[in-house]
């Protein structure tokens, strides 16, 4: 739905255990999004691969600009990709 989304600027899903599974599901969606532009996933256990496939997907997105990602165990290499 995220990724055909034409409306929906704001989602705010933090503390709701998203872990890095669904970490790699936002990200596919934000390849695609062209309208979202704060995105807060605060709290969610990302870690390794959530928060790498999140960096590389801000890559192609183009329109957000507020990524709220406190409270995460960010990996080192996830964090440097973020920067």
């Amino acid at each position: 739905a995220l990724t055909m989304n034409k409306t929906l600027v704001s989602i705010g899903l933090a503390c709701n255990k998203v872990s890095d599974k669904g970490g790699e599901f936002i990200a596919k969606a934000l390849r695609a999004n062209e309208t979202l532009t704060e995105l807060n996933l605060g709290y969610n256990d990302l870690s390794g691969t959530g928060g790498e496939a999140i960096a590389d997907a801000l890559q192609a997105n183009r329109t957000l600009t507020l990524l709220d990602l406190q409270g995460n165990p960010l990996s080192t290499k996830a964090g440097i990709a973020l920067a």
